[in-house]
């Protein structure tokens, strides 16, 4: 009977070994899947974030496009305007040329800012 309960109770030890060398077995398991879990998550986390920083530097790069083209449109009106006002001015300085140099009508007793009555 000893070599009976000898026989179970090495049995009993080679079960409980096993048990544990599962268990450890299957706690490395579980810490590789973790692992390889954590490596998936940063890359995914680093692929985002690279994602985003492209979508930034596009929308970044489509704001500037944006300024650029309302600059140069503004900076053409401001031009057109300094055309025209300036084209204005020409306009002026030959009317006035004109009137320096016509010379007096009948209407000369009429009041003019380029001939005074008192010199006719």
């Amino acid at each position: 009977m000893q070599t009976t309960e000898h026989e179970a109770e090495v049995l009993r030890a080679q079960l409980v070994e096993e048990e544990s060398e599962h268990a450890i077995a299957q706690r490395e398991k579980e810490k590789l899947q973790r692992t390889v879990q954590q490596r998936l998550d940063v890359a995914l986390a680093n692929e985002l974030q690279r994602e985003l920083k492209r979508m930034d530097a596009a929308e970044e790069k489509e704001e500037e496009e944006r300024f650029r083209v309302s600059m140069l449109e503004k900076l053409a009106e401001e031009e057109r305007i300094d055309q025209l006002n300036a084209q204005k001015r020409r306009t002026k300085q030959i009317a006035h040329r004109i009137l320096l140099f016509r010379p007096p009508t009948h209407f000369s007793h009429v009041s003019h800012p380029t001939f005074p009555t008192s010199h006719i």
